[in-house]
């Protein structure tokens, strides 16, 4: 009864931290402008240190659980979808969501001092909106770059539900497999989102900025140095109990063509299509100078 009730007060304090270890989003934006690819690597994880011999490590020691799967081409009316939507939405209303895949991964160890649970989710999709054309420069919007989803995301797979998103999933799937119900207040971690751009927020203009000539491409990128989220150590009866979470987010944004930031907008001096009528000018102008020469030098030949 004490071990159930030392680990429900760990995962209700858990509840109010994010839960990453190491997320990244990747943009490449296509040639044309067009469409622009994104995934979302979300990874977090949850280690729980408890002392060796304890009633706890007699429980945990021997948890072994994993579980993983792959959607491809979700269907646009799933929750999982339009809620993706939505949030890329709330930030930029232009942009348009054409395709999501998602996979997802979670496998929980324990050993005698620590139960360490690891959760993979991967967003991967295509959208379009993001970029608008003027006469002169392209200009895209990445607002929606920070997003965070909020509560419980579900996806189905083979004729089962699974949270992807909410603390509360992560800890009961390996927990019940163990069959520890009792005293553990999961729905109280539905509210802690698990992807979370939110360190992310600052204006791409004060992100790193990286110009390549030779494939005439501009990066921007952002990462924020590992931060401890959490790290809580409770004594019950003389045993000391721990957790611990940490973040480390990152992003990189690649479009092609020469570009600056202004806020949270790309724009692109020189797109790549410039460029390449720039490359075709020169060429019909180098042949149209050759030609005159040759026709000047055939006149003086005579």
């Amino acid at each position: 009864m004490r071990t159930l009730f030392v680990i429900a007060l760990l995962v209700l304090l858990c509840a109010f931290s994010s839960l990453i270890s190491a997320t990244t989003l990747t943009v490449n934006v296509s040639r044309n402008y067009k469409q622009a690819q994104i995934v979302l690597a979300s990874n977090s994880q949850l280690v729980f240190t408890y002392p060796e011999n304890s009633p706890t490590s007699f429980v945990l020691r021997s948890l072994n659980y994993s579980v993983a799967f792959s959607v491809a081409n979700v269907p646009h009316d799933s929750e999982v979808f339009q809620r993706f939507q939505a949030y890329l939405r709330s930030a930029y209303s232009n942009i348009t969501l054409e395709n999501l895949s998602v996979s997802f991964s979670l496998h929980a160890l324990g050993n005698s001092t620590e139960l360490v649970v690891s959760k993979s989710v991967v967003f991967s999709g295509y959208a379009t909106g993001i970029f608008n054309r003027t006469r002169q420069t392209i200009i895209g919007n990445f607002a929606w770059k920070s997003f965070v989803i909020k509560g419980p995301l579900e996806i189905d797979f083979e004729d089962e539900r699974f949270d992807i998103n909410s603390a509360n999933f992560m800890l009961m799937a390996p927990l019940l497999h163990k069959g520890i119900t009792q005293f553990l207040p999961l729905e109280d971690l539905q509210g802690t989102s698990t992807i979370n751009l939110s360190s992310l927020n600052t204006p791409i203009s004060e992100w790193k900025r990286t110009y390549d000539p030779s494939t005439n491409t501009t990066t921007f990128s952002k990462s924020v140095q590992s931060v401890t989220a959490l790290n809580l150590s409770l004594s019950v009866n003389g045993n000391v109990y721990a957790l611990r979470l940490t973040y480390d987010p990152s992003a990189e944004i690649s479009v092609p063509g020469y570009a600056i930031a202004q806020g949270n907008e790309i724009v692109i001096t020189k797109p790549q299509s410039m460029i390449d009528l720039d490359l075709s000018a020169s060429i019909a102008i180098a042949l149209v100078l050759i030609g005159i020469g040759a026709l000047l030098y055939l006149r003086r030949m005579r």
